[in-house]
Parts: C-alpha cells; sequence; structure tokens
C-alpha cells in the first residue's frame, strides 16, 4: 500500500464521517437545511475520492477501506461526540471462554453429562402430545 493509498483512505474517511455527520445534526439537531447540503456534498466527495485509488477493483478498495472507516469513526466519536471506549471489565471477562487453551470446546458427551446431573429428563416430544380423545358411545 503507497502512500498516496493511505492518504485517500483518510481523505474519504473524513469526507464520510463529516458528510454523514453534518446530516445527522443538520436534521436530528435541527441545524438548518444549509448543514444538511454540506453534509450531502461531503458525502458526494467521498464517492469522488475513492474513485482515485490506484486499484481498479473497487470490492477490494472498498473491503480495504472498511477497516479505515471502523477505526476513523471511534476517533470521530472520541474527538466530537463525547464517546469513551472502556475495557472489558475484570468480573465480565470471567465469563468469557479462554480461547487460548481448548478448554472452550466441550465435547458432546460432556455436554451430556451435564444435562444429565441437571434433572430428570423432559419427556419425549410423542409423550408430550395429547392423545386423541376417546369416543364413548352413548347406552340407549
Amino acid at each position: 500500500m503507497t502512500a498516496r493509498s493511505i492518504a485517500l483512505f483518510i481523505a474519504a474517511a473524513l469526507a464520510e464521517i463529516s458528510g454523514a455527520y453534518l446530516v445527522w445534526i443538520g436534521l436530528r439537531e435541527h441545524k438548518g437545511a444549509l448543514v444538511v447540503v454540506l453534509g450531502m456534498v461531503a458525502l458526494a466527495l467521498y464517492g469522488v475520492v475513492a474513485t482515485f485509488q490506484p486499484s481498479h477493483e473497487f470490492g477490494r478498495v472498498l473491503a480495504a477501506y472498511g477497516g479505515v472507516f471502523i477505526i476513523g469513526s471511534l476517533l470521530w466519536g472520541v474527538a466530537f461526540d463525547g464517546f469513551h471506549p472502556r475495557p472489558l471489565r475484570h468480573d465480565r471477562r470471567r465469563h468469557l471462554p479462554d480461547r487460548r487453551r481448548d478448554d472452550h470446546v466441550r465435547p458432546l458427551a460432556a455436554i451430556r453429562r451435564s444435562n444429565r446431573r441437571q434433572g430428570p429428563e423432559r419427556p419425549s416430544a410423542s409423550a408430550t402430545r395429547a392423545s386423541p380423545p376417546s369416543r364413548k358411545r352413548a347406552s340407549g
């Protein structure tokens, strides 16, 4: 990836995020039609900037730009929206499986054993179906 591509990705991210933000505040916070129009111009500029990428494969350019957009959106939220990412608290972390070891995958036999320990089995589906009502003949 060249410096030109990186600069174009950053310019595209700024155009798209700022354009969407201007439309957002123009409509949601009633900032006026001029702010919405400026946002629309910035969004159009995003589309134009993306065409200057040296690659001719739109899908690859857009996929690579996706990561830049996510990082740019988080940074925009920190800079302009008061967003402060926080680490996962330790007490919530203990319930997550440890993916560094293989103990997060339980074999089927262990799952069956733990189900047996939880109590009596539920009746099978055929046992839970209601039997058809019996028809008694009236004796007359």
